[in-house]
């Protein structure tokens, strides 16, 4: 079934129609197209956020793939398999080895059906994680969109986090919370603190990511890396040149929402994301970035 949709800050239409995707159609997705799809920009492809519903946390995914969608891009959110409406994959596979094979599927499907070569990994946590090791094994991936993906701790992440711990506000709402028994919301919590989404973990090896970062740049890979102060691993733009030994530029970005949780439940910033977002879209791949 197609819905119409208008776009809510552009001048694009575009429509909404659920697929059946890979191999034997045992994928499933929702497709946001523009009602005319230029074919030489990058689609975009939403990975799951865990064990969470294409949806995505608190709905993220269909905010993320409507306002590309209503930037003129192709968007795609889909369940990798065994997740949402995706039937299990079969074979003794590992999370990440059937995570790279759902998006290959993926895009030799998007490809086939709708003619476009280039693609756009997004996804939360662990999906950032998944979207990451996409774009390294594919080439036809010229951008990634990574929120709250990979992080490790480095010496300057735990002198910073010590410092942040003698606040007298952090230590003040710890006790506050550990006498009282509060487990409920409080505004007045610095972000890291509030509840989060339980996603999977994953394991990071520090030199096979470093190399793998060099490969997505030496592309010439457009990379948005986007961080909140709802990872527990990260807390600051500086942690990403400790991690990595690079130095953020055009091509290679990196943002920190110091005051927004992992899964941007408070509108505002839910806002500030999906803007950020539009924005490095169209400044990448906008009709006059066509390559």
């Amino acid at each position: 079934m197609i819905a119409s949709q208008p776009a809510s800050s552009s001048t694009f239409d575009y429509r909404e129609q659920f697929v059946r995707l890979g191999n034997q159609d045992k994928l499933a997705g929702l497709v946001h197209c523009p009602t005319e799809l230029d074919t030489s920009q990058p689609f975009f492809v939403i990975l799951n956020a865990g064990i969470v519903h294409r949806v995505g946390p608190f709905r993220l995914n269909v905010d993320i793939a409507r306002s590309v969608a209503a930037s003129g891009f192709g968007s795609l959110r889909f369940d990798l398999s065994g997740l949402g409406e995706s039937e299990f994959r079969s074979g003794n596979l590992s999370a990440e080895e059937r995570a790279l094979l759902d998006v290959h599927e993926v895009l030799n499907d998007l490809e086939q059906r709708y003619g476009v070569n280039r693609f756009v990994t997004v996804g939360l946590c662990s999906g950032a994680f998944n979207a990451f090791q996409a774009a390294v094994a594919d080439k036809r991936i010229c951008g990634l969109i990574s929120i709250d993906g990979i992080a490790f701790e480095t010496p300057g992440f735990k002198k910073r986090e010590f410092k942040r711990k003698l606040n007298y506000r952090f230590v003040r709402n710890a006790i506050k919370r550990r006498a009282l028994g509060l487990n409920a919301y409080d505004e007045n919590l610095p972000a890291s603190q509030l509840a989060q989404e339980e996603f999977f973990e994953v394991d990071e090896d520090p030199t096979r990511l470093r190399k793998q970062l060099g490969e997505l740049i030496d592309r010439q890979t457009h990379l948005k890396f986007i961080y909140t102060a709802g990872s527990d691993d990260f807390n600051g733009v500086e942690q990403f040149r400790e991690m990595f030994d690079v130095e953020p530029g055009p091509r290679l970005q990196v943002d920190y929402y110091a005051e927004s949780e992992h899964t941007f439940p408070i509108c505002q910033h839910r806002q500030q994301l999906l803007e950020n977002i539009q924005n490095w879209a169209s400044q990448n791949f906008g009709p006059t970035n066509k390559p």
